[in-house]
């Protein structure tokens, strides 16, 4: 017994100062924000509108990266983690996006008191890792722009927009990221081409009118 104690003290000590010694992996933070390299679009909307917030659903609601599990379980990555909410983080890179594409005279940040007759929303419904067979990462993204000019329709776009990308490389944080800057990138270019065509019919038909027909 007193041998057995002997070496249990021991092991305990030994792991103790390996945990002494050995560093603690620190935290990773990553923005999330696609660059837009194509040049502005040849024609812009005569009006702005206001960038609304984002949300975001449950479990994906936090700066920890959330890989899933299984169909049905997802699991935060205590390593890596977004250097904002996502929601924030997604709100700003839409607007850049849109700011960046010209397809209004500007995008009004919806921080400040200038009122603006459209706002565009969105709600965030995945953005999550899938490694468990053919690394992916997945966002899909419903995005609703509204109007102040039709109280009775106050709709005028809504879209889902939904992205599965491939992770390639050695599948690092890094990997990761890009996959999902690509992935973002792609919904936000379809959305930009949505409210270019949408913009265009509401210069030429005001909305109360095209309503009525």
């Amino acid at each position: 017994m007193k041998i057995f104690k002997l070496v249990l003290c021991c092991t305990v000590l030994v792991l103790s100062a390996c945990s002494l010694t050995k560093p603690i992996d620190e935290v990773k933070q990553w923005r999330l924000m696609p660059s837009r390299s194509a040049p502005p679009n040849a024609s812009k909307a005569n009006f702005w509108i206001t960038q609304g917030g984002m949300t975001v659903v449950t479990p994906f609601d936090t700066k920890s990266w959330v890989f899933m599990v299984d169909e049905a379980r997802f699991q935060k990555d205590f390593y890596n983690e977004y250097i904002s909410m996502p929601g924030e983080m997604i709100t700003n890179a839409t607007r850049q996006w849109l700011e960046q594409a010209g397809v209004f005279q500007f995008v009004n940040p919806n921080n400040n008191n200038l009122y603006a007759n459209y706002v565009l929303q969105g709600n965030v419904e995945d953005l999550y890792v899938d490694i468990r067979r053919d690394p992916k990462v997945v966002i899909k993204i419903n995005y609703l722009l509204m109007s102040h000019l039709d109280l009775e329709n106050p709709v005028v776009h809504r879209k889902t927009y939904s992205v599965i990308e491939p992770i390639t490389g050695k599948l690092d944080s890094r990997d990761i990221l890009k996959a999902q800057e690509i992935a973002l990138s792609k919904i936000l270019t379809q959305l930009e081409g949505d409210l270019a065509n949408v913009s265009q019919s509401l210069q030429i038909i005001p909305l109360k009118n095209r309503r009525k027909n």
